[in-house]
Parts: structure tokens; C-alpha cells; sequence
């Protein structure tokens, strides 16, 4: 409960202190909590689109127990996700988090926005023929990961027109949210924040990194995340 404990939700925390400070999102000023960076991985305070910050700005305006009910509701959604699944099949669902024990545990202490996922895409599956809140649901997972832009090909390939339309609405919204929240230079500046990741920045643990590490050139790892992407 160290608050300045490296945790993401502490990351999304600090992201809120600098927007409403008026400072940059994905760079440090004077008077700034200080973010490590990890070069070459990361040299920015924030990895996340700039909608994270501004959903965080509220738990920063109250100070550090705004992080501290930031991160609880990040676990919690994790947990309800769990909850629910366990409802569904109880048997696969205590296998699973046995398997994934560890990484559960790292999510739980983490407070990554990851936990709100988890429960945004059970959501997702229950109202899947509701299209408004279908789409909706996968344009704000969008908008704070980028990566679920994947369930918007999936509303796309199911012909699910009605909720990919809604989807299309939701993040017109939420981008007009985001510029608001944020500034319009944050949309650019993530730009190249998700530039500079998926290039030169791939983790060890990335899809990229593991293909280095089994030997695999770096220039030709590069394009591991894309095939992967594309078979998927």
C-alpha cells in the first residue's frame, strides 16, 4: 500500500497528477512524480492511450487515496470477472486460475487496467446480441489498450453491423473525450509512443522479444507481432 509503489495503477495515478497540473502526458516537468523509464523498452511515464490518464484524473484531484480506490477498483473488476466465470464453470475456471496463479497474483498487486478488461470482455460476451452496448464496450476497451481492436474485427467478421456502427460512434466519442482531457497533442504524441514500443522498444517478454530470444534476427523479429496479429 506504499504509494509510491511501482505499480501501474500508480503509473495511471501519476498520468491524472500531470494532466491536471497541466503538464504533458507522456513527458516529465519540473514537479512531476517521477516515472522510471527503461531505455530502450520505454523512455515515456505513461504507455497507455492517452484516455487512461484522463479516466484517472479524478482519482488524482483527491490524492493518494484516489490512488488507492483507483487501484481497488481495477482488482475488484478483476475479481467480479473471475466471480462471474466461476458462476458459469466453476470446475475450468478454478483449473485456469491455478494455472495462472502467478500472473493473477502479479494482475491483483499490479492494478493494471488489464483487470477492467478482463471484465469488460465477460460483459461483452453476455450482451453480445445487445448491439449498442456491444459496441460500446469494445470501443472504450480500445481506446484505454489499443490491442482489443481485435473483438472490433470480430463484430465485423460475425456481421454484427448494428454494433460495429455503435462501435464506430463510441470511439468518435471517446477520442472527442480524450482530446478534451488531454489536449490534442497527446493523440500524436501516443502515435509515436506506440512507434517507438512496437520498433525499437519490444520487451524480452514481448512476442517480439521471445522470437530474439529463440535466435530469430532483431530485424525480422520486428514483424513477429504483425504475423502473429494476422494469423490471429
Amino acid at each position: 500500500l506504499n504509494q509510491f509503489a511501482p505499480t501501474d495503477a500508480f503509473v495511471y495515478y501519476s498520468a491524472g497528477e500531470r494532466l491536471n497540473a497541466g503538464h504533458q502526458l507522456y513527458s516529465l516537468q519540473p514537479g512531476d512524480t517521477v516515472i522510471a523509464a527503461k531505455p530502450p523498452y520505454w523512455t515515456v511515464p505513461l504507455l497507455s492511450p492517452p484516455l487512461l490518464g484522463v479516466l484517472w484524473r479524478p482519482f488524482a484531484a483527491i490524492g493518494n487515496t484516489g490512488f488507492l480506490v483507483g487501484w481497488m477498483l481495477t482488482t475488484a473488476a478483476f475479481l467480479e470477472a473471475l466471480a462471474l466465470l466461476s458462476r458459469r464453470a466453476p470446475t475450468l475456471t478454478l483449473i485456469a486460475v491455478g494455472a495462472l496463479a502467478v500472473p493473477i497474483a502479479w494482475q491483483l498487486m499490479l492494478g493494471n487496467v488489464n483487470g477492467i478488461l478482463a471484465l469488460a470482455i465477460v460483459l461483452l460476451w453476455r450482451c453480445r446480441n445487445r448491439p449498442g452496448l456491444a459496441g460500446a464496450l469494445v470501443a472504450f476497451m480500445v481506446a484505454v489498450k489499443v490491442t482489443p481492436l481485435a473483438l472490433a474485427w470480430w463484430l465485423v467478421t460475425s456481421r454484427r453491423w448494428r454494433g460495429a456502427v455503435w462501435f464506430l460512434a463510441a470511439s468518435a466519442t471517446l477520442l472527442i473525450v480524450a482530446v478534451i482531457g488531454a489536449g490534442a497533442g497527446s493523440i500524436p504524441a501516443y502515435v509515436e509512443v506506440m512507434r517507438q514500443t512496437s520498433t525499437i522498444g519490444t520487451s524480452d517478454l514481448s512476442i517480439a522479444g521471445l522470437a530474439r530470444a529463440l535466435g530469430v534476427p532483431a530485424g525480422t523479429s520486428a514483424f513477429a507481432p504483425w504475423i502473429f496479429v494476422a494469423g490471429g
